[in-house]
């Protein structure tokens, strides 16, 4: 179980942002209490497109995308890997995007999620790591 505290409610644009109660553990990596994380990104460019692409002749292309957005919720059994990753991100420790994104990868497959998830959570994040500058709040 992870205890989260609110810092930044949700709003349009943007997801909530929260910051760990407690250290975390996993895999090998040590995240300080006090991280901030707003779970599993969801980018709004990807629903925005989604929903832009139903309007058109790649509707199906739309649906599909909106409902990849929607399979993989901010928060679930998963969390304690998104956790590791942002703070990954985030902090000073020399690490490539890549290596972070690889590191999420090994935390979600320690947990026990299954082999689609794992790699369908990576390779979503992949892709908003090289489309966008990534950071949290």
């Amino acid at each position: 179980m992870v205890n989260l505290r609110l810092v930044e409610p949700a709003t349009f644009a943007k997801q909530a942002v929260f910051e760990t109660i407690d250290q975390i553990e996993a895999s090998g990596y040590r995240v300080p209490a006090g991280t901030k994380t707003d779970g599993a990104t969801q980018p709004r460019w990807m629903i925005f497109m989604a929903l832009i692409l139903i309007w058109t002749d790649l509707f199906i292309v739309g649906w599909v995308s909106l409902v990849i957005t929607y399979l993989v919720p901010a928060f679930g059994r998963y969390v304690v890997a998104t956790i590791v990753h942002d703070h990954l991100l985030t902090s000073n420790n020399g690490m490539s995007r890549h290596d972070a994104d690889r590191a999420m990868k090994k935390v979600l497959e320690d947990l026990g999620i299954n082999g689609f998830w794992s790699d369908l959570m990576y390779r979503l994040v992949r892709i908003n790591s090289k489309l966008f500058s990534w950071k949290i709040g």
